[in-house]
């Protein structure tokens, strides 16, 4: 397989979870100022998140990305949960453009 092969197959792949991300949103009646419910969310993330406060989607979507990287125990990989999880929502983070993200935004290795 080629590296132009390699390219559009994970293009492909991508594009096949955006869609299946925007179906799911839209089956779903949603609340910015719903609070979070955890339990499907790993526990690292989940209780970094609760101990700063964060607990509706609203206040989550308040972020930037370069925040969530500075708080004390999330990294990229907590940053591609949340960010998956906004966009189940149809959120983002503030000035996060999910067109522009790459494989390795969404999607854990």
């Amino acid at each position: 397989m080629t590296i132009k092969d390699e390219l559009i197959r994970i293009r492909d792949s991508i594009d096949a979870l955006l869609k299946e991300i925007s179906k799911e949103a839209l089956e779903t009646e949603l609340n910015p100022e719903d609070k979070i419910f955890w339990a499907d969310w790993s526990v690292r993330t989940s209780n970094v998140l609760c101990r700063n406060g964060v607990d509706t989607w609203q206040k989550l979507a308040t972020y930037r990305p370069d925040d969530i990287l500075r708080i004390k125990n999330l990294g990229k990989t907590s940053l591609r949960e949340i960010r998956f999880r906004l966009a189940l929502r149809s959120m983002a983070l503030v000035g996060d453009d999910p067109k522009q993200w790459g494989r390795n935004d969404l999607l854990s290795e």
